[in-house]
């Protein structure tokens, strides 16, 4: 007789499958994206009671917007997230038996043809570091080292100078720095 509003409040606060907490902005974006998009639609109901056609038809209505309060539709891609968030709440009651069956894993959910990431050309990244390296060095630095290594933004913010190992010619990527609205920026491993 759970609600899904009383299920994403139980899951949210549970560990992810390697026993660690979730990260703040995994936490961040994922009640987000309930309570913008799910709660208002699927919050009250019991969650015994959901059929995969009555996700198939939610994501649907997200698509081609037939939602109260929503000015436009939402893309395939953001529906899908929707799609995957409800399928981890609901795999997560199912391993815990409060529910029979998952119904998200029989929804029709839209998909997305995801495009392979595309980097700026060299010549470009070599004339924006020129630039920088005159104007503002430890800019040009961070970004030399995002674009030569690969490196997140958040990795880059959190690399100190004992992090580089000169004689060895190595830099050891420990950690991330995140900063949630409202919240104190976090270390991420």
């Amino acid at each position: 007789s759970m609600t899904v509003d009383q299920l994403f409040d139980l899951w949210i606060e549970s560990p992810t499958k390697g026993g660690r907490a979730r990260s703040a902005s995994t936490r961040y974006n994922e009640i987000g994206r309930y309570r913008r998009y799910i709660q208002p639609a699927l919050g009250k109901l019991q969650v015994s009671s959901i059929k995969p056609k009555d996700l198939s038809l939610f994501y649907d209505a997200l698509l081609i917007q037939r939602l109260p309060g929503r000015s436009k539709p939402l893309s395939p891609q953001s529906v899908n997230l929707i799609h995957s968030l409800l399928r981890a709440m609901f795999n997560w009651a199912w391993r815990r038996e409060y529910i029979k069956e998952n119904p998200a894993l029989r929804a029709d959910n839209p998909s997305v043809a995801l495009s392979p990431p595309v980097a700026p050309e060299r010549s470009s990244v070599s004339e924006h570091l020129e630039v920088l390296w005159v104007e503002n060095d430890n800019l040009a630095l961070a970004i030399w080292l995002a674009a030569t290594l690969g490196l997140r933004r958040s990795e880059v913010i959190a690399l100190r100078w004992s992090d580089i190992d000169f004689r060895n010619e190595t830099i050891l990527v420990r950690h991330g720095v995140v900063k949630m609205p409202g919240e104190e920026f976090q270390i991420t491993d």
